[in-house]
């Protein structure tokens, strides 16, 4: 019976899985940095090609919060480290997929970050 009871729950298990959780969005900081949290953990995210215009970071970190309030869930596509160890990351709000740091560009809060733009002219 026991070993019975097993098996249906496993079958259960592989027919109908639990959807994995994706990242939620902790805090916005400045410079286009977000505190990030999963399951078990949270780190520190910086969106990738985002550079903050002069004088603009307030309305940025304003931006940001507006369009990835606390708990906004998020896709991340990490693209390596920043020189103080956090994670850059191409940033995509849930469930539209919109491109948190495009949209930050087409809104004229931020332009490319230097390595972005030379990583651009290098593909081209």
């Amino acid at each position: 019976m026991f070993r019975a009871c097993l098996c249906l729950l496993l079958l259960l298990g592989l027919l109908f899985p639990r959807p994995a959780a994706a990242a939620e969005v902790l805090s916005v900081r400045q410079g286009g940095l977000l505190r990030i949290g999963d399951s078990n953990r949270s780190y520190t995210v910086q969106i990738d090609c985002v550079q903050p215009i002069a004088g603009q970071e307030v309305a940025l970190r304003d931006r940001l919060q507006a369009l990835l309030p606390r708990r906004t869930r998020v896709n991340l596509r990490p693209n390596g480290l920043d020189q103080e160890g956090r994670v850059v990351a191409t940033v995509y709000r849930l469930p539209d997929g919109l491109n948190v740091g495009e949209q930050l560009q087409q809104e004229q809060l931020a332009t490319l970050s230097d390595q972005c733009a030379s990583a651009t002219v290098s593909q081209r």
